[in-house]
């Protein structure tokens, strides 16, 4: 089937019909401290430039004893990056000798 994109929204023709899919960009990481989180985010912005796309997602999954939940939005140009950082609480797994 014949496709074309406007924007962020990609279409699909059909013989009678187009049908309107939309994309949407994520970065996924686990948390490694906060300078690797702010160079995600500077990652996740060059990824979006380079397919000329307005908004991304981040989602950060942190496994720390002490997780810190954030939610933000920030906006480099005409860029706009939505994050999530997300606590994961999970027991340790147990030992078990091989």
């Amino acid at each position: 089937m014949p496709t074309f994109s406007f924007g962020l929204w990609h279409f699909v023709s059909a013989p009678f019909f187009f049908v309107r899919i939309k994309i949407y960009r994520v970065e996924t990481k686990i948390w490694r401290g906060d300078t690797r989180y702010q160079a995600g985010k500077a990652q996740l912005a060059a990824y979006l430039k380079l397919e000329n796309v307005q908004e991304g997602y981040y989602v950060v999954f942190d496994h720390r004893k002490e997780p810190e939940p954030r939610v933000e939005t920030d906006h480099f140009d005409s860029l706009t990056i939505r994050s999530y950082v997300i606590p994961v609480i999970q027991e340790a797994p147990l030992h078990t000798p091989i």
